[in-house]
């Protein structure tokens, strides 16, 4: 089972700041209760290492319960 939640992200958790950062770094986690252990894959989080946090850097964390799949 795999949930892509990035396509309609940007559309339901729009950040507008003034003035405008540098640098913008959103996490967002989707996550649903289970009775049963699941198998998650490994995350490839290669692509994160290379983000600039130099200047004005806006960081937004969140996260939010979805109806299992």
């Amino acid at each position: 089972m795999q949930i892509n939640l990035a396509e309609n992200y940007e559309d339901a958790a729009s950040l507008s700041v003034y003035p405008a950062p540098d640098n913008v770094i959103k996490d967002n986690m989707a996550f649903y209760g289970t009775d049963e252990p699941i198998e998650i894959a490994e995350q490839d989080l290669s692509s994160i290492n290379n983000i600039s946090r130099d200047g004005f850097t806006v960081v937004e964390w969140g996260g939010e319960s979805i109806e299992v799949p």
